[in-house]
């Protein structure tokens, strides 16, 4: 097993960290826990991940802060984990974040968490949880040892040594203080190669960070200047080795951050001309995305040339680019829903598309699907409502909405949604008093919610 970074998963894995990011900058952290879950089942090496996950069980410790609640997840996995991460590592990271969503401070369920990641090789997040314990208890001798094996494993040797170096200071005379920086130093003499034996390893430890720092000003001037010479190395390590499917991702991905989505598409269409990578899913997920980004950056053009000349020409152009960018955005959503078929997130956004298109029938056949799905199952109703309304069945259509009604109890804007479809379906079969009744639920929290006030008034 070994770490894998967000940039290295495929474009459908990226899309859930990016739901997930969303979700623990949101406040909603169960949902963020739960995805996080999913997608380090997948990926246990997935640090960036485990991080999110970290973040979003520390918002809700904030929410639920019992006392005995907390004290029962550390006994817990006291009690669980005696050898778990010896005879079955894999199992001991999902214990341990089990217990860390219960109490994000639980020094045993971090120990485990890194004992277990080092059994995996995953010196990285090894680090990580060794080093959360180090935030929890500056004294603990024994997390000195353990984390200071972890950053010599992940090759962070000048981070041990200074570690190291304070564990001295807490543990004066310790011999095993001393071992330890005798291990961190000769890792740090190995990574920086050619070092003489004689010396002052501190001294030659600032010298190359000075030299490394005085090259790096040298050759490159900018953020930007950096992200290009290492295109330009990707580059000639794909002419070398034009199969290795890593490199492409990388390289799309260094485009994407320059701005330039046209290099990113060419560089990946370069890839999928390989004989071994033509039917590759990630390249052909990954190229249709792109290729929305040039048409999105089009529009962009467009409307910016527009602006400046303020001519019919420019108005006709950006209504070609909307369609195209409307033309390809169907294109991709029916490829991915035809590639993921119990994916509700793409079948509830092809639906809102068809539904956009007037297409009810294809619509509905889509929101269909996706009430399968936990996660998306009120969105599918509302958008089945809406495809019902379209086609004028309007009973059908106010039982979706109140079984959307139903599904989310807390007063969000998709339940005020759901309720302004409810009122205006009622008013539709000639249910004056519902529809009054209804329109008044939504007046009462928020009085400016689209029209509401207007259609009470007419109402009355």
């Amino acid at each position: 097993m070994s770490e894998i970074a967000v940039a290295d998963l495929n474009p459908r894995w990226r899309k859930q960290v990016g739901k997930l990011e969303s979700a623990v900058e949101n406040g909603d952290s169960d949902f963020a826990i739960a995805l996080a879950e999913r997608v380090l089942e997948e990926f246990p090496g997935c640090l960036e991940v485990r991080r999110l996950l970290r973040r979003a069980q520390l918002k809700k410790q904030k929410r639920n802060t019992t006392g005995f609640a907390r004290w029962l997840g550390g006994v817990g996995v006291q009690l669980r984990s005696g050898g778990l991460s010896k005879k079955d590592p894999k199992q001991a990271l999902i214990e341990a974040e089990k217990s860390l969503t219960k109490d994000p401070t639980n020094i045993s369920a971090h120990r485990l968490l890194g004992d277990a990641a080092m059994k995996l090789d995953l010196p990285g997040t090894a680090v990580f949880a060794f080093s959360a314990i180090q935030d929890l208890d500056t004294k603990d001798k024994s997390n000195f040892l353990a984390l200071g094996a972890a950053l010599i494993r992940a090759d962070k040797a000048g981070e041990a040594v200074r570690l190291a170096e304070h564990m001295q200071k807490e543990f004066p005379q310790d011999g095993e203080a001393e071992a330890l920086l005798k291990d961190a130093s000769v890792a740090l003499s190995l990574q920086a190669g050619n070092w003489e034996e004689q010396g002052d390893y501190r001294q030659k430890l600032s010298n190359q960070s000075d030299a490394e720092a005085l090259e790096q000003d040298r050759r490159h001037s900018s953020p930007e200047e950096i992200l290009r010479a290492k295109a330009g190395r990707l580059e000639s390590e794909i002419e070398e080795n034009p199969t290795e499917l890593r490199r492409y991702h990388d390289l799309a991905s260094l485009w994407s951050d320059l701005g330039e989505p046209q290099a990113a598409l060419e560089c990946i269409q370069k890839g999928r001309q390989q004989s071994s990578l033509a039917n590759d899913i990630s390249l052909t997920e990954l190229a249709l995305e792109l290729e929305g980004d040039v048409l999105k950056q089009r529009l962009k053009a467009c409307e910016a040339e527009a602006s400046a000349e303020s001519s019919q020409d420019g108005a006709e152009a950006i209504q070609e680019a909307r369609r195209a960018l409307h033309t390809h955005g169907r294109k991709r959503l029916e490829m991915l829903v035809n590639q993921y078929p119990l994916d509700g997130s793409y079948r509830l956004a092809f639906g809102e598309m068809l539904l956009s298109e007037g297409d009810a029938d294809r619509a509905a056949e889509q929101f269909q699907k996706a009430v399968e799905s936990p996660k998306h199952r009120t969105g599918a109703l509302m958008g089945l409502g809406r495809a019902f309304k379209l086609r004028d069945r309007h009973d059908l259509a106010l039982k979706q909405f109140e079984k959307a009604l139903s599904e989310n109890a807390e007063m969000t804007d998709e339940r005020k949604a759901a309720m302004y479809e409810k009122a205006d379906t009622a008013f539709l079969l000639g249910r004056n008093d519902d529809a009054r009744e209804a329109f008044a639920a939504i007046f009462e929290v928020d009085v400016s919610y689209r029209d509401v006030s207007a259609r009470l008034d007419a109402l009355s």
